[in-house]
C-alpha cells in the first residue's frame, strides 16, 4: 500500500524537478555549498507541491482514467482512496511545500516562480489539457519555468540558446508523452477529452521527431557561439554530448513508435539503463571539457 502512494503522489516525476539544478551545473557554482543547500530546499518545496497538483489532476481526469488500460489502476481510479481524502492529502501536501518555502529559502523569486508554476499546472489539468497542442506547449513552458526558477535562485544569467533548446526539446517530449497515451488506449475515441482525434496520431508523430531534432540543432548551433569558448576551456569535448543525446532521443523515438513504451515516458526513462549510461557519459565529457 505504500508503494501505491509512493505512484500516488508521483514521487518518481520529482526526478523533472533536478532542471532546478541546471542552471547551477552550467555557471559552474556546483561548489558553492550555499547555493546547493538552497536549491535542495528548492527541489523539495517544489516536489511536494507538484505532488499535490498531481493529486488534483488524478481528481480531474478520474472518469476518463477509469478507462485507460494503465491509469485504471491507480488509487484513485480504482477506488482504492476516496476523493475526499484526495483533496484533504493534497492541501496538505500544498501547505507543506508552501511552508517549506516561507521558512526555510529565502530567495522571493523562487516563492513567484512557484506560485507561476503551481497556477498553470492547476489551470492545464483543469482545462488547458483538453486543448490540442496547447496542452504540449503549456507542457514545455512548465518545464522551462523549473530551469528559470533555479537561474533566479542563485542570480545566474539565463542563456537564450538554453530555453531554446529546452523548448523544443521539452516539447517533443511532450508530443512524445501524447503518442505513448495513443499506444495505450484500445480506442482513441477514450483521448477525445484531449481534444486528440484518431487522424491527429501521423502528425504528432512527425512534429515529435522535428522538435526533437531542432533541439538539437539549436545545441549544435550553442556549442558554436562564443559563449562556449568564454565558460569551457575544452569545448570540442561538447560535441560529444550532442552525438549521445542524439543517439539516446532517437532510441526512445523507436521505442515509442514499436510501442515498446506503455506506460508514461518518465517511468520509462527511469527505468531504462540506457538513460543513466548516457547521463553518466554526458556527465564524464561535462566536467572533461570544463
Amino acid at each position: 500500500m505504500i508503494l501505491e502512494y509512493i505512484k500516488f503522489l508521483r514521487i518518481n516525476y520529482w526526478s523533472k524537478n533536478f532542471l532546478l539544478f541546471l542552471p547551477l551545473i552550467l555557471s559552474h557554482q556546483y561548489t558553492n555549498n550555499l547555493y546547493l543547500i538552497e536549491l535542495s530546499l528548492c527541489f523539495l518545496s517544489f516536489g511536494v507541491c507538484a505532488s499535490a497538483l498531481y493529486i488534483v489532476n488524478d481528481i480531474f481526469d478520474l472518469k476518463n482514467d477509469k478507462k485507460h488500460s494503465f491509469k485504471k489502476n491507480r488509487l484513485l481510479a480504482s477506488g482504492k482512496i476516496q476523493i475526499s481524502t484526495s483533496i484533504i492529502l493534497s492541501t496538505f501536501l500544498l501547505i507543506v511545500g508552501l511552508s517549506i518555502n516561507y521558512y526555510f529559502i529565502k530567495s522571493d523569486q523562487f516563492l513567484f516562480y512557484l506560485i507561476l508554476y503551481l497556477s498553470i499546472s492547476f489551470f492545464y489539468s483543469y482545462i488547458l489539457k483538453k486543448i490540442y497542442f496547447l496542452d504540449c506547449i503549456i507542457l514545455s513552458l512548465l518545464y522551462i519555468i523549473r530551469i528559470v526558477c533555479g537561474a533566479k535562485v542563485i542570480y545566474a544569467e539565463i542563456s537564450f540558446w538554453l530555453i531554446s533548446f529546452s523548448f523544443f526539446f521539452f516539447l517533443s517530449l511532450a508530443f512524445l508523452k501524447r503518442l505513448t497515451e495513443m499506444n495505450a488506449v484500445k480506442n482513441l475515441k477514450h483521448l477525445k477529452y484531449r481534444g486528440y482525434l484518431q487522424s491527429d496520431k501521423f502528425l504528432i508523430e512527425i512534429i515529435m521527431v522535428i522538435t526533437s531534432y531542432i533541439s538539437i540543432l539549436l545545441l549544435s548551433l550553442y556549442m558554436n557561439s562564443p559563449e562556449v569558448v568564454k565558460y569551457y576551456n575544452n569545448p570540442e569535448y561538447l560535441w560529444l554530448i550532442i552525438v549521445l543525446l542524439f543517439y539516446w532521443l532517437n532510441q526512445i523515438i523507436f521505442q515509442v513508435f514499436r510501442k515498446k513504451i506503455k506506460n508514461d515516458p518518465v517511468t520509462y526513462v527511469l527505468t531504462n539503463k540506457l538513460s543513466y549510461f548516457v547521463l553518466i557519459l554526458i556527465i564524464i565529457v561535462y566536467f572533461l571539457s570544463v
